[in-house]
């Protein structure tokens, strides 16, 4: 027993010993560290027996004054991207948080230093930095947080040597990094309204059209005078006969992978092609926003927007056009099927055997090719409404579209009277005025028709009080009354109910019914008078009223025309993007719901749409059908520039064109911001030639009193 004994004292001992000489020097590290001894803490770190502390390090960064002991715990190998287990967080996320700058300057010479740490929120030091730039109220500050933001983001740019670790660099800088709520930075800057640092982030590569996790776009907290001073920076002249177009905050940050890829959600055994699928963003996504923002909508006319706008529509026009053909096929059908039957039972007496052979030949056609068009109506309804139902249901000029499908299935499956055949043909013919109205050349026209109809609706909404004023007044005069009509030879009563009488006095509102149709009493003038102040406050005032806001809206209509037809496109564009390309990131968005609802309803629902979505990708992988709607498909932002000829229509290795107004526009803008950094550079030197001239005068000053004094000391000195 003795021996073993002796045995486990050998074996414990020198452990023991050991771990006391370590918790003894960190200890000794705390006390220097504490009491700010320099030197004693550079001695005991000096000590072979001892490594650098993680713990020494992020307690000297949570310290504005312990800057050089965080020199030296870097220098004698301390780790920058140590991980505290309880808060998940690295000393750079500590120094960020705190905003000690020149910590910050330390930590990111350590050519170890992984900027793209996140925090246990997924944070990065640039999330902390640019959301404590809208916390903090003093202007000191402010103007330190700032300063880190810029050191953050010129990182490595600005590191002209390593002071500590081997060169190892790690990944640049991410500027669109997302934390758990799918925020980038730029959310952070943009929720407090931080317009300088929404610049600088734009500057070093943010997208605007981030989404996070509750669907907000960064882009609605920007100022438009922020947007356009950044839009102006986009555009380039590397010479006299060339513009350069740099549509990098445009351009998506990554291919979104689908979730798929990193759950296990559908099952274990799935096809290796499939899980190596990537669908891209589409490029639309910020301009739609735009488009609907009243506040940024007129940034659109901008030459940076309105250059990508167009080169996206001649991108994807083809696809629009062969989408309306598809629905001017589909409505002729339709006509042509209604028209044949109603001919058919009109001229069933007397049918001929040659003709009515051939009519129920192409009638059979046309019912198959109608039938063949409805089921493709139904799949891209339900592929929307599983991709993007609420983007879809929002959108109001989808509803005939929806309505129209629901009427054609019971017209080719069930027994359909006048009435639900007059609704179809007229829901039909009217969603394709609404299709062919969302053309840029017709989008004018069709903006002129909405806003006249709107107005002209609100206005007789209020003048409808004076309609049935009148409408109830003939009825009272003239409800016993019969009117003869000569072409019909028959006597009727035209103002026998309250309806009929509004329905007669609004044709005679519109000119539709003859005034010699009023049975007017001869015996009182009752009649006469009240026909007399409906013929001047209805045929002459009202008339003139809506004459005057038609004008007035051709007018507003004719100043925004160019905004018009950009948002016109901007619509086509992105309704093609959203019906080949569906959207990963609202497929993202709802991947959280499994895990946020046990509703069976709910998981069968989402995994129904993540499997269509993930069938409509192979499609589009294998037929690259990505590669007619997206512009930059595998570029990233330093590529995302296209150099256009100044003076010319065509594109120097592309087969686009560009609008000669709007090189024109962006010509004059860079030349304009030659001006002013030019009239910058002659006021900053006549600033130097003023402030020489004031040393010269200065000295000068001097110079004159010097001799002054030595003039007054020789006059008062006594003559010899």
């Amino acid at each position: 027993m003795s021996s073993r004994e002796g045995i486990s004292e050998v074996n414990i001992q020198p452990a023991n010993s050991a771990s006391i000489s370590l918790v003894r020097y960190q200890a000794q590290l705390l006390t220097a560290l504490r009491t700010r001894d320099l030197n004693g803490f550079s001695q005991v770190l000096q000590q072979a027996a001892v490594n650098a502390d993680g713990f020494c390090l992020e307690l000297a960064c949570r310290n504005a004054d312990c800057t050089e002991f965080v020199k030296l715990l870097l220098q004698h190998g301390a780790d920058p991207n140590t991980l505290n287990p309880v808060l998940q967080e690295t000393p750079l996320h500590i120094a960020a948080e705190l905003g000690y700058y020149e910590t910050l300057q330390l930590l990111l010479h350590d050519a170890r230093i992984n900027v793209n740490a996140q925090n246990g929120s997924h944070q990065t030091a640039l999330h902390i930095v640019v959301s404590k730039c809208g916390e903090v109220c003093d202007d000191d500050d402010v103007a330190r947080y700032r300063q880190c933001v810029g050191l953050l983001l010129d990182w490595p740019s600005n590191v002209k040597e390593w002071t500590t670790g081997a060169a190892d660099l790690q990944q640049p800088l991410d500027v669109n990094t997302v934390d758990w709520l799918g925020n980038t930075a730029l959310h952070y800057a943009a929720q407090n309204k931080d317009q300088y640092t929404i610049l600088t982030l734009l500057e070093h590569g943010s997208y605007i059209g981030s989404i996070n996790h509750a669907g907000d776009m960064p882009i609605s907290g920007i100022e438009p005078e922020t947007l356009e001073i950044f839009f102006n920076t986009r555009l380039k002249m590397p010479s006299d006969e060339s513009l350069l177009f740099k549509y990098d905050f445009l351009v998506p940050a990554v291919d979104l992978d689908s979730v798929l890829m990193k759950n296990n959600f559908l099952s274990e055994d799935r096809d290796d092609v499939m899980m190596k699928l990537s669908s891209p963003t589409p490029e639309m996504d910020p301009l739609v926003h735009i488009n609907l923002s009243p506040k940024l909508r007129h940034l659109l006319l901008h030459p940076i927007l309105s250059s990508f706008i167009q080169l996206k529509w001649q991108l994807t026009q083809k696809l629009y056009y062969y989408n309306v053909a598809f629905y001017v096929l589909f409505v002729f059908l339709l006509t042509f099927i209604v028209v044949q039957q109603y001919t058919y039972a009109h001229h069933e007496h007397t049918p001929s055997c040659s003709s009515s052979l051939t009519v129920c030949f192409f009638k059979i056609i046309a019912f198959f090719l109608l039938a063949i068009c409805c089921f493709c109506l139904i799949v891209k309804l339900v592929f929307h409404l599983l991709i993007s139902p609420v983007q879809y249901l929002c959108k109001w000029q989808n509803y005939p579209q929806i309505i129209l499908t629901f009427l054609v299935i019971i017209f080719l499956f069930s027994a359909w009277g006048n009435a639900l055949t007059a609704i179809t043909l007229f829901v039909a013919w009217t969603h394709l005025l609404l299709l062919t109205g969302e053309h840029p050349a017709i989008s004018v026209y069709f903006q002129l028709f909405k806003k006249v109809s709107c107005t002209f609706i609100k206005y007789l909404a209020w003048c409808s009080f004076l309609l049935v004023a009148f409408s109830l007044s003939f009825y009272a005069l003239f409800h016993n009354s019969m009117t003869y009509i000569s072409e019909r030879n028959t006597s009727i009563t035209l103002f026998h109910s309250p309806s009929s009488s509004l329905f007669t006095t609004t044709g005679m509102f519109v000119g539709g019914f003859e005034t010699k149709f009023l049975p007017f009493d001869s015996d009182t003038g009752t009649s006469h008078i009240i026909f007399i102040l409906f013929t001047f406050f209805i045929n002459f005032v009202l008339i003139s009223i809506f004459t005057g806001l038609a004008v007035s809206q051709v007018q507003k209509v004719q100043r925004k025309a160019e905004l018009v037809r950009l948002r016109a496109k901007v619509n086509a564009v992105s309704d093609i993007e959203r019906m080949l390309l569906g959207n990963p990131l609202h497929i993202h968005l709802r991947m959280r719901w499994l895990y946020l609802s046990r509703n069976a309803v709910i998981v069968s629902i989402v995994k129904s749409s993540v499997c269509m979505w993930l069938l409509c990708n192979w499609l589009r992988c294998f037929r690259n059908v990505h590669r007619r709607v997206i512009l930059f498909p595998d570029s990233r932002y330093e590529h995302a520039n296209i150099l256009f000829p100044f003076g010319s229509r065509s594109k120097v290795t592309c087969n686009y064109t560009m609008d000669h107004k709007v090189l024109l526009q962006a010509a004059s803008i860079v030349q304009e911001k030659h001006n002013e950094t030019r009239q910058q550079f002659e006021y900053q030197a006549m600033l130097i030639s003023c402030d020489e001239r004031l040393k010269n005068i200065e000295a000068s000053l001097v110079r004159s009193e010097a001799l002054q004094q030595s003039v007054l000391q020789l006059l008062s000195s006594p003559k010899v």
